[in-house]
């Protein structure tokens, strides 16, 4: 069906933020676009990261 959606999580995910659900809690960080390639490693090694997300300047 969907990546990630084992247990029904990706659907009910869906159903929360149609629902007006605040996802912004969840972007523990923003950065720019050059600063991605370091911060991809950041993702997969730091656990307080979940949610990094780009600004295009």
């Amino acid at each position: 069906m969907y990546g990630h959606s084992g247990h029904g999580t990706f659907p009910n995910v869906i159903s929360c933020m149609a629902a007006g659900m605040d996802m912004t809690p969840l972007v523990t960080k923003e950065i720019s676009l050059d600063d991605v390639p370091e911060n991809l490693k950041l993702l997969q090694t730091d656990r307080e990261n979940c949610k990094i997300s780009a600004k295009i300047n």
